[in-house]
């Protein structure tokens, strides 16, 4: 056996056990988020290699215009999630409305992390 069948063994064998998690992206998460945190990894790569002041302040620029980004994107989507609950305990939607709520309060609580 050679080193290449010996690592597609392992591999699957590994991949059988294991199982793979796919990978979870939030609603609210789209490519304007995308572009900010690849804007933020160059800055800080580069605030990295050379650890000037004008680097790290230009990264902590990023960082904050990022951050703002993400909250409201976020904060965006969770209004327009929480008009759409209300929408429907107005039109006594009961099931839909205490089902949404239910996934509200578990995306809320056990909502994945994206690594990038």
């Amino acid at each position: 056996m050679n080193g290449e069948s010996i690592k597609s063994v392992i591999l699957e064998s590994a991949e059988e056990t294991i199982k793979t998690r796919e990978k979870y992206v939030h609603e609210w998460w789209d490519e304007e988020c995308r572009a900010a945190i690849s804007r933020n990894n160059i800055t800080r790569k580069k605030c990295l290699q050379k650890r000037t002041r004008v680097n790290q302040e230009q990264y902590m620029q990023v960082r904050k215009e990022t951050n703002k980004i993400r909250k409201e994107k976020k904060k965006h989507w969770l209004n327009n999630r929480i008009k759409q609950v209300e929408k429907l305990h107005k039109q006594n939607e009961t099931r839909k409305f205490f089902k949404d709520i239910q996934t509200f309060q578990n995306d809320r609580y056990n909502s994945p992390h994206i690594y990038l």
